[in-house]
């Protein structure tokens, strides 16, 4: 498109956006202030109805005031002036003082008077119908001034429609009391009311009911109920104004609608319209001045410009000048500057061909392997080391070469996914692909650029690689050097943090020993005095005697005080095992054997033929292992199998445990119990440490101890259901050869 178009364009568009911005604004702005003065002027009709209600209401307050202040209505409602509805309540009276109804209550809140009256025939009627069901509905409202000189009135909705009603107090004509009873005066909102009022105001009044505002489409029902009016547009020729008229105690009564012809919004849109057609035409003469103008000034210097740039360019590799433009002004300047530019370029031209051959020569010479495509990758220029080390003697003669022939297939789709993630923002990128080549496989590092237009459109692919298969064959190497070194460590250090768990449990089991130790040996002594003295008092007593039998069961109570501080002992120090060189494979089966016997358990008891022997104490080992076995029967209360097995084992102190490395004899014991919760198992070998209810917590405590008096190592396993197992390592004897 011309210059001369895209001004033409540029100028219609600006000004048929300017013409339907000011369009917008009339009808955004203007059309909206005479749409709410409009709103305004309905609202101050239907205010003048309003108003007219009002007045109605005063003027029937002060005809209840003179009539319910008055002395002979005073007496009437005491039933002394039989002759006031003859004398005062006639038809004149009704017609006079614009009433459809008038009701008179004695003291007590009975009726003793009530007249209705048709004001169109001026003759008496009956009460509007549903009245006195109202009246009585709010009658706290409508008796609310007994004894008090104050009127009560408002507006009442009945089935034949809505009433204007005043109450007050029957009083004195010096508004004396007591009150005698209460005056009621009715008047009704008819056609006739309505008529009334729009004859006044000029405009339709109409009434609705809640109900019928809504079914007509009036949806602002929460601003009537707030008190507030409303205004309804019903099409160009008519808005109506609503205006909630609530009942004497309060609630919603019914609604006051005026329709109002919408002269002031025609008004409004005629003015508008004729204001658009005016700057239309304004606007039409002003942008044809304006084109005649640029075409004189800017355009055509512009073409002649045009012109000498197109016919710039000749054969023979020089460009051509363009003539001078005449004139001082910029595009005078821009023509001389354009030639000194062509000028530039020729110059520019020559030195980029002499830099091509130059560069070209030092990427030939690279041992970099460089090749260019175009988007489809089809290769545009590679270098001599690229050629050397992919393309075959029969791809060498052929015009195009595709990049992907060159690549293995499960290669392909990596590389796709790697060249999509290039763009302007991020153009340079790097990945390393496997290439079969001269046999076997080698790693390839690509250091790949997307080159992009200014558009942002991918235009080539520049590749320089080169060959990393020594380097990557390192780092896999070392990696799985190091992932082994990694395993090894993490192996080592779990295993030393069991190994301090366990030397920080021994430490404390034997604390907790030399404290027991000092405890038990000191009462000891105390038993054995006690013990001295109740043997003396028995001498001294005859065989009679009843005191005899209470100082043996004493006797017989301390005996079992020092069982339990022998115990204590054998905890603290081990009870000094004697040891002689032994076989436990034979203790070990009838320990087990005899301590299973009567229960429901099944024992499965497995020695290694060749079992090594020990240096122990047969006696405090057969007490580990009938500890242990007890434990166990008493953990399968409903039976099951103890696992029993007695094995040669070798420590070569690998894994982290507190002992020696060397040879031991492993013995395991498993059953098939309950098992131990984890929060539990570190205390298993607590002293009076227990989960049984009778139970004295030094079993797994005295046989901890034993074995570590014999520098061996007791250890516990349990899963909770499943089932516990002990674990007991004794140091084989160095003469492996026992007595049987």
């Amino acid at each position: 498109m011309r210059i001369q178009s895209k001004v033409m364009l540029i100028g219609t568009v600006m000004f048929v956006t300017i013409l339907l911005a000011l369009t917008l604004f009339s009808t955004i702005t203007l059309q909206h202030s005479y749409d709410v003065l409009e709103q305004g002027d309905t609202i101050a009709e239907m205010d003048r109805g309003v108003s007219a209600l009002q007045s109605d209401l005063d003027v029937m307050n002060r005809n209840l005031m003179d009539w319910a202040f008055w002395d002979d209505t005073y007496q009437f409602a005491q039933g002394k002036n039989p002759a006031y509805c003859a004398n005062n309540l006639m038809e004149e009276t009704f017609s006079t003082l614009n009433l459809n109804g008038l009701l008179i209550y004695d003291q007590g809140g009975d009726l003793v008077y009530a007249q209705g009256f048709n004001l169109k025939t001026e003759e008496y009627a009956d009460l509007p119908e549903g009245l006195n069901t109202s009246i009585a509905a709010h009658h706290e409202t409508l008796f609310s001034g007994t004894d008090q000189l104050q009127t009560v009135n408002g507006t009442l909705f009945l089935p034949g429609g809505p009433v204007l009603i005043a109450s007050a107090p029957i009083l004195t004509s010096t508004f004396e009391g007591p009150s005698t009873g209460t005056m009621m005066m009715i008047r009704s909102i008819d056609q006739r009311w309505l008529a009334s009022i729009s004859s006044k105001s000029g405009i339709p009044v109409s009434i609705l009911t809640p109900e019928a505002a809504l079914d007509s489409g009036l949806s602002e029902m929460t601003l009537l109920s707030r008190g507030e009016p409303v205004t309804v547009p019903v099409n160009d020729s008519i808005i109506r104004g609503y205006q909630l008229i609530r009942s004497i105690d309060g609630s919603d009564g019914f609604i006051l609608s005026v329709e109002k012809t919408r002269t002031i919004s025609r008004t409004g849109a005629a003015t508008v319209d004729g204001f658009l057609k005016i700057f239309g035409l304004f606007g039409v003469i002003y942008a044809l001045l304006i084109i005649h103008l640029v075409r004189r000034i800017f355009l055509k210097p512009l073409n002649t410009l045009t012109t000498g740039v197109l016919s710039a360019e000749q054969g023979d590799g020089r460009r051509k000048r363009i003539e001078p433009i005449r004139g001082d002004d910029e595009l005078t300047i821009l023509g001389t500057t354009i030639n000194r530019m062509l000028e530039t370029i020729d110059q520019a031209q020559t030195a980029i061909e002499a830099s091509e051959k130059r560069y070209r020569s030092v990427v030939e010479d690279q041992t970099e392997l460089i090749c260019r495509t175009n988007s489809k990758l089809t290769i545009t220029f590679m270098n001599r080391a690229f050629t050397d080390h992919f393309v075959t003697d029969q791809v060498k003669g052929q015009e195009s070469v595709e990049f992907f022939s060159m690549m293995p297939e499960p290669a392909k789709e990596k590389v796709l996914l790697f060249l999509r993630g290039l763009n302007p923002t991020k153009p340079v990128g790097e990945t390393e692909i496997r290439f079969p080549y001269q046999g076997s496989t080698h790693w390839m590092a690509w250091t790949v650029r997307g080159l992009f237009d200014a558009a942002g459109e991918l235009t080539e692919y520049q590749f320089v690689g080169r060959d990393v298969t020594t380097q990557k064959q390192a780092l896999i190497e070392l990696k799985e050097y190091r992932d082994h070194l990694e395993e090894l460590v993490n192996q080592r250090t779990e295993e030393m943090m069991g190994m301090q768990d366990e030397l920080l449990n021994i430490e404390r089991l034997e604390s907790v020993g030399v404290l027991a130790g000092g405890i038990a040996h000191d009462f000891n002594n105390l038993l054995s005095a006690i013990l001295g003295n109740i043997e003396l008092v028995r001498m001294d007593l005859d065989e009679n005697s009843p005191l005899d039998e209470r100082m043996a069961e004493m006797e017989r109570v301390v005996h079992r005080a020092t069982a339990l501080t022998r115990q204590l002992l054998t905890f603290a120090k081990g009870g000094a095992p004697i040891r002689k060189l032994a076989h436990l494979g034979p203790m070990i089966s009838d320990t087990v054997e005899f301590t299973c016997r009567g229960s429901p358990i099944r024992c499965s008891c497995r020695v290694q033929v060749d079992l090594w022997a020990t240096e122990v104490d047969l006696d405090q080992i057969s007490q580990v292992i009938n500890n242990i076995t007890l434990n166990a029967v008493q953990a399968m209360p409903n039976g099951g199998t103890l696992t029993v097995t007695a094995e040669n084992w070798e420590y070569t102190g690998v894994e982290a445990m507190p002992i020696a490395a060397g040879r031991y004899v492993k013995i395991t014991i498993a059953d098939e119990g309950v098992g131990i919760a984890s929060e539990q198992l570190s205390r298993v070998f607590d002293p009076f440490f227990t989960t049984k209810i009778t139970g004295s917590g030094l079993g797994l405590s005295t046989s901890f101890s034993i074995i570590r008096q014999h520098n061996g190592l007791l250890q516990v396993a349990s899963t909770p259901g499943e089932g516990t197992t002990f674990t007991i390592l004794i140091p084989a004897a160095r003469d492996l050869q026992a007595e049987e």
